[in-house]
């Protein structure tokens, strides 16, 4: 998510970095508004078009594997990237994307790794910070995240997925009420975002605030009606208050959205029970 929009303003400054002949360039163009109207089969086109002209063209690469990545198809995206890398050392950009796609195809090490290039290339590079921050989770290093994190807030103090990024971390660490701070501060920023209330349900949820995890819970699947996890948690909780009814249903409409965990509380503590009945 917060991706793509880092990729759009990449391509935006792309244009007056590039000075190629008219013609690549136009096909550069073209692949450029494409991907912004969201048509990246015509953007891959338009690219690959540029680079037949020009194979030397570095953003062409680097925007044909930003095409990919949102196609998620990650593997193709990180040749893309290497070739621009290959074609322009110092493309700070081009290591973040790469590390990202890495990310995706979970190479934590590999996109920590490209991460730490980007920012070594370009110190105040914020989104490289928040992957670094996300590659360290998936890794276990809470301590870690919450430093790269923090770098990127410290560049970006509008950057709600760096506060969630940086509350979940905490969740981990056991510091609730640092979470929460920093999840109240990603929702002021984005207070569309599902995933950012549903994890504060779980830091309330230990904190025995179980009214406030419920209502986190409940406004995560406003935002989100598929949102199988919150459809579970809040089941668990309303079960922990003795409202078995509305945990089974909870349960229920989580287990039809795929999730385990709900399948065997039903299980364990509702169908179980209406059978002894």
């Amino acid at each position: 998510m917060q991706t793509k929009v880092f990729l759009l303003l990449i391509i935006i400054a792309g244009i007056a970095k590039q000075a190629r002949g008219q013609t690549d360039t136009a096909w550069f163009n073209k692949g450029r508004d494409a991907y912004m109207s969201g048509k990246m089969k015509e953007a891959i086109e338009y690219n690959t078009k540029a680079i037949e002209i020009n194979p030397k063209y570095a953003w062409a690469y680097f925007n044909r594997g930003c095409s990919k990545d949102e196609l998620l198809n990650y593997k193709a995206a990180i040749e893309d990237y290497t070739k621009a890398i290959e074609l322009s050392p110092d493309y700070a950009n081009a290591y973040n994307n790469r590390g990202y796609a890495k990310l995706k195809l979970t190479d934590y090490k590999g996109a920590i790794e490209d991460y730490t290039k980007a920012i070594e290339l370009n110190p105040k590079l914020a989104v490289a910070y928040h992957g670094r921050g996300n590659s360290k989770i998936k890794l276990i290093d809470y301590k870690g995240a919450v430093e790269d994190y923090t770098k990127a807030i410290d560049l970006s103090p509008k950057y709600a997925e760096a506060y969630l990024g940086r509350g979940t971390a905490k969740l981990d660490l056991e510091d609730y009420k640092g979470a929460i701070e920093d999840y109240n501060k990603s929702i002021e920023l984005n207070p569309k975002y599902a995933m950012t209330y549903s994890n504060r349900g779980n830091a309330k949820l230990n904190l025995e605030n179980y009214k406030g995890a419920i209502e986190d819970y409940t406004k995560a699947i406003e935002l989100d009606p598929n949102y199988a996890m919150a459809y579970s948690n809040r089941g668990s909780v309303k079960f922990l208050l003795k409202d078995k009814a509305g945990a089974c249903l909870d349960w229920e409409k989580a287990a039809s959205l795929g999730n385990n965990g709900a399948k065997e509380s039903l299980s364990k503590n509702c169908y179980g029970a209406t059978k002894k009945g």
